[in-house]
């Protein structure tokens, strides 16, 4: 009985420390998307924070992300006032 007892408490250390290993999974797939690969990726542009006039975004959720092409993003802001911060953000990124 008391070595069924230790083999709950392993199985409950495993559960924590597989959801720490989930989360540093998830955080390397997203560092992934932002790799530059010789491919224009929408990940390039995803994690950008852009300082708007109506509080920090990410890119997305301020403006359109279009793949013209293997080499080309297109990001067309929704709101039009907020393309200088946008352009900002993006070379501050260094992308």
């Amino acid at each position: 009985m008391q070595l069924f007892y230790h083999l709950n408490i392993l199985i409950m250390d495993l559960t924590s420390h597989r959801q720490q290993m989930d989360k540093a999974v998830q955080f390397f797939m997203t560092e992934l998307q932002g790799l530059h690969v010789g491919r224009a990726s929408a990940g390039l542009v995803e994690n950008i924070t852009v300082e708007a006039s109506y509080g920090p975004m990410k890119v997305p959720q301020i403006a359109h992300v279009t793949m013209m092409d293997a080499t080309t993003i297109k990001i067309e802001p929704r709101d039009k006032n907020e393309l200088k911060h946008v352009e900002k953000a993006i070379y501050d990124a260094n992308v």
